[in-house]
């Protein structure tokens, strides 16, 4: 079984109950065993500042699915929850899952890069991915989840604790 690792963010509809939503259907997925979950934040959106502010966590799952078998589930859900597969990058959505880590692979598909490649740039990952396994390193990244969200201080309003326990 690989450990993964899943970034959750909304920032249309009923925003909470969108992440509650998706971590339910991911815990439904006989595919997909959910092992932890993070607090939920809300931050500023990145890239493209015009628009809702997001909630946002991180969960760890357990799964024997391939990489691009688990990204059509996760787009399943995604489209499920109203995001519309036209919707480009940094806009506006009711659901957004991105694979952050899948073990301990570094992965180069067309549409799949694994770790994430911005994630060590993002507070809206590494602030919740604190919560659950601060001491995690990245595939190819010396430096432990904690350290790399300390690099992003200067950011720290960008993001709040919105709900303790999920």
């Amino acid at each position: 079984m690989k450990h993964i690792f899943l970034s959750l963010g909304s920032n249309l509809g009923s925003r909470l109950n969108n992440i509650i939503e998706c971590i339910n259907l991911i815990k439904k997925n006989s595919e997909l065993i959910l092992i932890d979950t993070s607090s939920i934040y809300e931050s500023k959106p990145m890239y493209n500042t015009n628009q809702p502010n997001f909630l946002n966590a991180v969960v760890l799952i357990e799964s024997n699915i391939k990489p691009l078998q688990l990204l059509n589930e996760l787009k399943k859900i995604e489209s499920y929850l109203g995001r519309s597969i036209k919707n480009s990058h940094n806009k506006p959505r009711e659901i957004d899952i991105d694979i952050l880590t899948y073990g301990n692979e570094i992965i180069s598909f067309d549409e799949l890069r694994i770790p994430h490649p911005r994630s060590p740039e993002r507070i809206f990952v590494l602030k919740p991915w604190t919560d659950i396994r601060p001491n995690y390193k990245l595939p190819g990244n010396e430096k432990t989840i904690s350290s790399l969200l300390s690099l992003l201080e200067g950011k720290k309003n960008d993001i709040k604790l919105y709900k303790k326990n999920i």
